[in-house]
């Protein structure tokens, strides 16, 4: 497999290695079957389910049809991409610890 051209150019992808690319070339096997990457997304059951009746369309949770093995090895793929070095605040509490809405409202407290 090391001189295989698609398992070289996998690897290419950041946060996919020797063994993910392994991973991605033996179940995936020849990718010009797919006419591009959401047929692919889709036989890989990484797309969300999708219904429509009339006006109503409903989006759930991804269809988990396909290989399992792909799934896998698609979110330890994103799971080992480096985090940006910046990240907002996940918490609405500011540095002082006082949520911004309640920060005039009340008189401080003294103990």
């Amino acid at each position: 497999m090391a001189g295989d051209v698609g398992y070289l150019a996998i690897q290419a992808i950041p946060g996919v290695g020797p063994v993910l690319a392994a991973v991605f070339v033996a179940e995936i096997a020849d990718v010009h079957r797919f006419a591009g990457a959401p047929q692919l997304c889709s036989w890989a059951g990484l797309t969300p389910r999708h219904r429509e009746s009339d006006t109503t369309v409903r989006r759930g949770p991804i269809t988990k049809q396909g290989p399992r093995l792909v799934r896998w090895a698609a979110v330890e793929a994103t799971q080992r991409l480096p985090r940006p070095a910046s990240r907002p605040p996940t918490s609405t509490a500011s540095p002082t610890g006082v949520a911004p809405a309640l920060a005039g409202s009340r008189p401080p407290v003294s103990c």
